[in-house]
Order: C-alpha cells, then structure tokens, then sequence
C-alpha cells in the first residue's frame, strides 16, 4: 500500500439547500438559499453548477416518510409541483463523530482556503502577489502560523473567516454502497446542531452511530442577525433517529449482535482513516464554497480592500462590519451573543487529519 495515499470514502454526490449563482453573474448576486434538499451528482452543466439527481429525488418525493417544500418555485422549475424533499433517509460510514462530520474554520480567496484553523492554531498562505484587475489570479507562497485564531482575528471577527462543516452520509435510497453523499456548511447553528443531535445519538447508543437508521432533516427556525435587525426565518440542519428511545436501543442491539466479530476490524479501519482523511477540495470544488459561502471574497471591492492592505504591509483583514446571512445568526429561542461563543464553539472544532496544505496542520 501506498503510505503517503489519502484514504477516505469516494464522494457520489451532494445534499444543497442553496447554490452559487452561475459563473458569469458571480460578482453580482447573492447565492440564492432553498426551503428543501436537493441532491446532486458529481456532473456540471454548461455554467458550472451541479446538475440535480431528477430520478433519485423524485424517489424521495413519493415515500410519504418523507415532507416536502410543498411547491415552491425552484421545485416547480425541476419538475416537482407538490415539492422537493425536506428530508433524507441516512447511515453514517464511521463511528467516529470527528470522521462523519470534519469542519474548521476557513477563509477562502481566489478560489482556495486561504487560511484555516481550529479556534486556537492558524495557518496562512503567504501572500506573493495580489489578484489584478487583468484577471491575472493571485500568487501565494507556502502556508506560515497565523494567530490569533478566532476571537481576536480581524477576518473572524468581520465575518470572512466562517466555520466550515461537511456532514458525510449514504443515503439509504442509493443504488450501490461506495461511496457517500455529503452536506456542506458554514452554518454556525447547522453545525451545532448536527454536533448535539451526533452527540445525542451517541451517548444513547453507547458510541456507536455507524450503520443506523437516521433522518438529515432541514427545518425552519426563527433567527436574529447578529449585527440587530428583523429576525428571518432560515432552514437549520439536523439528524435524528426515527423513533423512540427504545427502539433506538433495540435497533443499537440488533446491530451489535451482527457486528460484533468485526468491532475489533472497525476500530482499526476508522484509526487509519482518521489519519489520512482529507478535505478532496479540487480548485473547482474549492471555488464553488468561495462562490456560494463567501460571496464578498469575489466582489471587486473586497479585492481593492485587500491591496489597500497589502500596501499597507498587512495580510490582515480590515475590520468590516459582518452582513450575517440568516442562517449564520443565532436562533431567536436560544441565549444569543455578540459573537459565536469562543470556548463552546471552538472546542467543537475538530482536526481530522489531512494532506493539501492548508489541511496538514489541522
């Protein structure tokens, strides 16, 4: 075997409640948000997005386990008049809650992680040249330390350096087993929720999450912009199990039973996977989270700032004040903040191990 080979499991597909817009118009909208779950495959259409799965999401539609949007626009648009899912049925591929669901904090530029950390330890691209107007891209040199990470870093504080989640599953309606689905997000209350409902479930289970039937569920909840304003109502991530305690205990045992000569096996498999596990970020797939999670790095003023800086002789971020999206606000029904709470959120964020640059240290 090769020893330096990133393991992991192959990425089918994704699960998206919102999309980039299109390439040529980049610069100019917001990324548009959806009220449901649309699963894609790895395929582009001609302006770059991912072409949606018609044939498996019209067999989510049809089991009434599962709600819908009830007929919005988009799902009009795709062929759906009674609505897109709001709801998949899921297994998790690992045990590990660190493996099913890796995340950090990242500030993405010109179509790469610029710089990533944990809430304590940075690391940052040096800066050789800025991007131009020309449409010459920006050079960057090989990552140093950067600090503070998190509370005290201008970029976090201003809102461009943002909490990176990727929840890992199969969906239980896929034709073969190999490969896995994943959900993305920068979601402050999306990734505590899936870490606390994880949580939840593996307390329950005494640790075990691997191979149970669960629910991915997005639901609307009522949030408040951080910097004040009228509260929204954006649509929040989580995973449940689709029953009561006792039949999750039951199906935990059942399970169990099956799976007890290879416990020993699991363990071993999900210990070496853990230390070559990656983020498989290729620059197309790093420049649609840029496009759609952090659509001000791609606007000219933002570039123009970023000179401004440099000129200065600083790589750091001026301060900005951060326009929250809602579903980066805080939840209306829980204690809110100023800010994401630095001891509780950022020990929640883990460091599976990696293998580009910007994952190595982390």
């Amino acid at each position: 075997m090769i020893k330096i080979l990133g393991t992991g499991l192959p990425v089918i597909g994704y699960a998206k409640i919102g999309q980039s817009s299109p390439k040529e118009s980049r610069l100019r909208g917001a990324p548009e948000r959806y009220d449901h779950i649309e699963l894609t495959g790895r395929e582009r259409d001609s302006i770059g997005r991912l072409v949606p799965d018609l044939p498996l999401m019209k067999q989510l539609v049809e089991s009434e386990e599962i709600p819908t949007c009830g007929g919005c626009e988009r799902s009009k648009e795709l062929g759906f008049p009674g609505g897109l899912p709001r709801r998949l049925p899921i297994y998790l591929p690992y045990n590990k809650l660190d493996l099913n669901l890796p995340n950090r904090l990242a500030l993405y530029r010109s179509g790469t992680a610029f710089c990533v950390g944990d809430g304590e330890k940075g690391q940052r691209l040096k800066v050789i040249t800025e991007a131009r107007g020309d449409g010459q891209p920006a050079v960057f040199g090989p990552p140093e330390p950067f600090g503070p990470c998190g509370p005290g870093c201008l970029d976090f504080e201003g809102g461009r350096c943002k909490p990176n989640a990727k929840l890992q599953f199969i969906l239980a309606t896929q034709k073969n087993v190999g490969g896995v689905f994943q959900f993305k997000t920068t979601s402050w209350n999306s990734i505590r929720n899936l870490i606390g409902s994880l949580e939840m479930i593996q307390t329950a289970t005494g640790g075990m999450l691997q191979w149970i039937p669960l629910f991915f569920d997005v639901s609307p909840q009522t949030v408040q912009p951080k910097g004040g304003g009228r509260a929204n109502i954006a649509y929040i991530a989580r995973v449940t199990f689709p029953g009561t305690p006792q039949q999750l205990l039951e199906t935990v045992r059942d399970t169990l039973q099956l799976r007890a000569p290879l416990m020993a096996e699991i363990r071993q498999l999900e210990a070496s996977i853990e230390r070559g596990v990656d983020w498989k970020e290729p620059p197309e797939e790093a420049a649609d989270v840029e496009a759609e999670f952090y659509p001000e790095e791609t606007a000219p003023a933002a570039r123009a700032a970023r000179t401004e800086e440099r000129q200065g002789g600083s790589t750091v971020g001026a301060p900005a004040r951060h326009q929250a999206e809602p579903e980066d606000a805080e939840l209306v029904n829980e204690p809110t903040s100023e800010a994401p709470p630095p001891a509780a959120t950022a020990a929640k964020i883990t460091k599976p191990a990696q293998t580009s640059w910007a994952d190595q240290a982390f």
